[in-house]
């Protein structure tokens, strides 16, 4: 899954996954119970329209209170692939949040030949990996948005996202001349 990096002020600015305190449809979480796995689950476009309005809100938020940088691990075009993927389209809601979006300065995407399948109950098969790996580099191509594959192990991973960002930081902010 890519990982978008974008510049934020400090002023005021599915995946698949599920990210409240309920796992699946309805599941409380800390249930003793048998949790849903991913193919427990009957997604709907109005999930991954939800799944995208509320990861804007959140980046929104972060981006406010936040320091210089915000890195998120998914956000409203990463869910126009997941939507495809699950649902076999994309909905133009889905694709006007992605839309309306602030500006990323980067996306970081994981290869998916370096980094072992870990089935966490919410991964629906490693024989996807690739197919949406490649759906990711399509989408992030004809986004114009700038993005990075990240190979190798964790530490050469990690060193490459961090020096990736480090080069942002260090070619500085590039805002208008002012007005007037």
């Amino acid at each position: 899954m890519p990982c978008p990096v974008r510049r934020s002020a400090r002023t005021p600015s599915p995946t698949g996954r599920r990210s409240s305190r309920r796992s699946g449809r309805g599941w409380p979480v800390g249930s003793s119970a048998t949790p849903p796995t991913v193919a427990d689950l009957d997604w709907d476009d109005a999930d991954f329209e939800l799944v995208a309005r509320r990861q804007n809100r959140s980046e929104q938020q972060a981006a406010c209170t936040g320091g210089p940088v915000l890195v998120c691990d998914t956000d409203a075009l990463a869910t126009t692939v997941w939507q495809e993927r699950y649902r076999g389209r994309t909905t133009a809601p889905v694709r006007d949040l992605a839309r309306a979006m602030p500006p990323r300065a980067l996306y970081l995407l994981t290869s998916d030949k370096d980094v072992p399948f870990d089935d966490d109950g919410l991964r629906d098969g490693e024989h996807l990996r690739g197919w949406m790996t490649d759906r990711f580099r399509e989408t992030l191509t004809g986004s114009g948005v700038p993005w990075q594959e990240l190979h190798g192990d964790r530490r050469t991973r990690l060193t490459a996202a961090l020096t990736a960002v480090d080069r942002l930081l260090s070619d500085g902010w590039h805002l208008a001349e002012p007005l007037g």
